[in-house]
């Protein structure tokens, strides 16, 4: 069904104005149908919106769950976490939810994993158990969770003691059944990584040396350091895989593109400051905020979101004026969230696929599901992307 607003056409006649003195209804009579016509179809138009879900350009928004009262703690695998009726709740892609067991203290993420860190101790969830009867093991003194879980091994640092800053930093490997797989030292705090069937790839941060950044190589089978390579100075925001064992690194000063042995193959280095990024299919968008100038927000906007190539090369960018947007790809999509909107476009296309204005702040994407800060609620809603588009 297609609904749409009729539209009125002002045309040159050549007959003569009707004539009516001032005040009088004779010269208005005739005017008085079409315009309470168009009301009335606005009127009906707008209702059609509100109870069917539709918005402008034929998109529509299903609302999948309503949470009256909750607090979004984060985006985790397929869903989101929210804390809801004193308790801590899975909500699904379908909007069906259930409740996680046990207390949680400080929540970290880590793909389809979760950890659940404690003074002492921490336990994670594994996706294979419908993150029941979590695995707990303890914790030396400053050791914590490395946030990054692949196949059936997690990872542990802890600084040692008997150096300053806690460098170097011991790292550990557990299978899923609380095995030590091994156990080796880096040089740096690791502070992000991610792992494919043989490599580990740490994001880390050379913190008593006036913070540069590092990217450092492992076996994951052994723990063995296969290469590291030396970033600029920031704080990490993004590291992630691109094509042919290639690598994305971005932190909040600049991005880079690592080749499979770590050289660097291309940098970006914006005047502003980097807030996050998206990658997919071999191809990176960074959102980022421009320097505190009144005649460059004016121009370029207070924010960008800027898209590059496998080769550094950029494809597009687009201003926004609300500030630095959060990012999500899926499926050669990327999600733009605003303040008060979400916006779909493809990766290596400038225009916009669908940019819908929300009733609330939308705060975290996962695929084409979004979930609305909307004052004490949230609302869990799945964008229909138009079927041109995928």
């Amino acid at each position: 069904m297609s609904i749409s607003f009729p539209t009125v056409v002002q045309r040159k006649d050549s007959s003569p104005h009707p004539k009516g003195k001032l005040g009088s209804q004779k010269g208005r009579k005739g005017h008085k149908g079409p315009i309470l016509l168009v009301m009335c179809l606005i009127v009906f138009v707008g209702l059609a919106y509100i109870a069917l879900g539709i918005r402008p350009g034929g998109v529509k928004m299903t609302e999948l769950l309503v949470i009256q009262e909750g607090e979004f703690l984060g985006v985790h695998g397929q869903g989101f976490l929210v804390s809801w009726n004193n308790e801590v709740q899975y909500v699904c892609l379908d909007g069906r939810h259930f409740t996680l067991p046990g207390l949680y203290h400080d929540i970290v993420f880590s793909g389809p994993w979760l950890f659940d860190v404690n003074p002492s101790s921490f336990s994670f969830s594994s996706p294979k158990t419908g993150f029941t009867n979590p695995l707990t093991l303890p914790l030396a003194k400053g050791e914590m969770p490395l946030p990054f879980l692949h196949g059936d091994a997690v990872m542990t640092c802890r600084p040692r003691q008997a150096s300053c800053f806690g460098e170097p930093w011991c790292l550990c490997a557990f299978s899923d059944e609380g095995i030590l797989l091994w156990e080796k030292q880096v040089a740096y705090a690791p502070f992000t990584a991610l792992c494919d069937e043989t490599r580990l790839i740490i994001g880390a941060l050379d913190i008593s040396g006036g913070g540069a950044a590092w990217v450092i190589c492992l076996s994951r089978a052994t723990g063995q350091v296969l290469w590291q390579s030396v970033l600029g100075k920031g704080n990490w925001r993004y590291l992630g895989f691109a094509l042919n064992e290639k690598l994305w690194a971005v932190l909040d000063s600049g991005a880079y593109g690592l080749a499979a042995n770590g050289q660097v193959d291309w940098q970006y280095l914006p005047r502003g400051k980097i807030h996050c990024a998206a990658a997919l299919s071999g191809a990176l968008s960074l959102s980022l905020s421009n320097p505190v100038n009144p005649t460059i927000a004016k121009a370029l906007g207070k924010a960008q979101v800027i898209t590059f190539g496998a080769g550094g090369e950029e494809l597009w960018r687009k201003k926004f004026m609300k500030g630095a947007p959060q990012l999500s790809s899926w499926s050669e999509h990327l999600f733009v969230l605003e303040r008060d909107r979400v916006s779909c476009f493809q990766l290596e296309a400038k225009e916009a696929l669908l940019s819908l204005k929300l009733d609330g702040c939308p705060i975290g994407c996962v695929k084409d599901v979004i979930l609305i800060d909307k004052g004490p609620g949230l609302v869990v809603a799945k964008i229909e992307i138009p079927s041109s588009a995928r």
